[in-house]
């Protein structure tokens, strides 16, 4: 039988055995075509063909009458697979543009130097009124609720916010006075962490003590000093002194008792945390073992299809919740973690991103950007505050090392490994593990994206080009040098589209040196030609001459330079 009578048969009779046959005719062909179009990909060149097979399902009712169906499937291959590089092309761009960004704020606009705000901040802090002053000290000197704050001044919740931000504006222009720069968000974030600090264990009962035994001895002083009084005081002396060592005495009795007890304080505390936690595992567990069996039920109903298609296995688990999964849930509880971030909450900051992470935004696949950068990120910030944050992301981090290893194909374990290392500040250990794949297998294709900087920093330049083709930075450099689509609603639109255009400038760089260093002169200096079209100026040049020297390439931009 000839395509056309199959596929005729399969759209007027639903023959899945017409079907079977088109696919095993044809499969060898667009595999193929996928697999080089996607430089060697399995696992993309897998999804490419089930998608044009999908596709020629669906339209069977049409193209039976195509006369060369053959060219449709290959013509339809090449769509596919031009299709899948640029959606993967973007995706991954935008993970660069939010870790860039994010890593951008953290250096220029999170928190400032602590050391330089040390010297200079109780100084700005007296270029305040006492009403700023005190707004100040209440939140962030002694960590106060708005509540308790709003009861001490005699003001509403809302108004004593609006007087913290006046007052915090205020502190932010005194200390750039005394050249200290950041944002009021940025400083905010470091009061929060920097300008209470705990005092010694032990110290309030010392100097409490040492306290009054001083001001009983003053008051005797006091009477010896009076003429009048003298011998009388005399004759008391040695009671007074003898009830002021026994007072002292009795004193620190107590102290040691108060501190007794405040030590036995955490260790009930902590006992009736360990209860918690033990009764929340017990709950989680719970959860997951209905969650597993909900997706084995939503596995098998999507594995089955009514054309007798091949289906696209689903591997994300959809998450156990009491409530549905919304993007404004996501949305509220993420930003409830960056607050509590903020604030130095490590534990409930902890508990509310992790929840994004491994529930919420996989939820939301609009989110996966924000998930593996922004998020994975803050994570990493908890992790070395809060040693259970630290000891979670190592745990998942080596399970997921263990299914990479295990599997060339799973591109998602990889991914994942990569962006924990980033967080957790162990990025050698990305460089490691790429290089303990050989040259082509896919588990180091799908670990380039993390290493790609490391290995042009290494000076690996052949490496790095083998991880990222010429095709692709061209492809990326479009899509850099466009503002994103937000940046003209935000109300910093400016800066915003500056620091995407200087990401641009930096971004492509890079890249113009790994292309110089790796010997592709001619693309090199394409590549750095449209950087100078898109900014002139000498700063950009200086840019570029800095990475093509570093590539040993110190004369590529002869004949460029504006």
């Amino acid at each position: 039988m000839t395509d056309s009578d199959l596929l005729r048969r399969f759209a007027e009779q639903r023959s899945e055995a017409a079907f079977t046959s088109l696919v095993q005719r044809h499969i060898d062909l667009v595999y193929g075509a996928a697999l080089r179009q996607l430089r060697g990909d399995v696992h993309a060149a897998k999804d490419v063909t089930q998608e044009v097979f999908v596709s020629l399902a669906r339209k069977a009712g049409a193209l039976h009458r195509h006369p060369t169906l053959l060219g449709w499937l290959y013509s339809n291959t090449r769509f596919t697979a031009v299709s899948r590089i640029r959606r993967e092309q973007r995706r991954q761009l935008r993970e660069q543009e939010a870790h860039a960004m994010t890593e951008n704020l953290n250096s220029t606009a999170t928190t400032p130097d602590w050391t330089r705000v040390r010297s200079v901040l109780d100084e700005a802090m007296h270029d305040l009124d006492d009403r700023d002053r005190q707004a100040l000290l209440l939140r962030f000197f002694e960590r106060q609720p708005f509540a308790a704050i709003a009861g001490q001044l005699g003001m509403s919740e809302n108004a004593v916010q609006k007087a913290s931000e006046r007052a915090l504006d205020k502190l932010h222009a005194a200390l750039s006075r005394r050249g200290v720069t950041s944002t009021s968000a940025a400083l905010a974030t470091g009061l929060a962490a920097h300008a209470s600090t705990a005092a010694p264990a032990g110290l309030a009962t010392s100097i409490t003590s040492a306290a009054v035994a001083s001001a009983g001895l003053g008051v005797t002083l006091l009477s010896f000093m009076n003429p009048a009084n003298f011998v009388a005081t005399a004759c008391a002396a040695t009671a007074v002194a003898s009830l002021g060592i026994a007072l002292n005495q009795h004193n620190k009795a107590e102290a040691h008792a108060r501190e007794l007890a405040a030590l036995r304080q955490p260790h009930a505390a902590l006992e009736a945390e360990v209860s918690t936690l033990k009764g929340a595992l017990a709950a989680a567990r719970e959860r997951a073992h209905a969650a597993e069996a909900d997706n084995a039920k939503l596995l098998a109903a999507i594995n089955t299809t009514s054309q007798g298609a091949p289906s696209r296995t689903v591997t994300t688990a959809a998450a156990a919740s009491d409530a549905p999964i919304t993007r404004d849930l996501v949305q509220a509880r993420h930003k409830r973690g960056r607050d509590l971030l903020a604030a130095g909450n490590w534990a409930d900051a902890f508990a509310e991103l992790k929840w994004c992470y491994e529930i919420g935004m996989i939820q939301i696949g609009s989110m996966s950007g924000v998930r593996a950068s922004s998020v994975l990120t803050d994570l990493g910030k908890i992790a070395q505050n809060f040693p259970p944050a630290a000891t979670w992301m190592r745990d998942m981090r080596d399970k997921l090392e263990q299914r990479m290893r295990a599997s060339a194909t799973d591109r998602e374990a990889a991914g994942e490994v990569a962006g924990i290392n980033i967080a957790l500040q162990q990025p050698a250990r990305n460089l490691a593990l790429f290089d303990e794949f050989p040259a082509g297998d896919e588990r180091r294709r799908n670990l380039s994206f993390r290493v790609y900087e490391q290995l042009s920093q290494a000076k690996r330049y052949r490496d790095a080009y083998e991880v990222k083709s010429y095709d692709e930075m061209i492809s990326n450099f479009g899509l850099r040098s466009t503002p994103p689509a937000f940046a003209g609603r935000m109300p910093n639109a400016e800066e915003v589209r500056l620091r995407h255009r200087q990401y641009a400038i930096t971004g492509t760089a890079k890249d113009v040196e790994v292309l110089a260093g790796a010997g592709q002169l001619a693309q090199a200096k394409e590549l750095a030609k449209k950087v100078i079209a898109l900014d002139p100026t000498p700063e950009t040049v200086a840019i570029l001459e800095s990475h093509v020297t570093s590539a040993g390439q110190p004369r590529l931009l002869d004949g460029l330079k504006p």
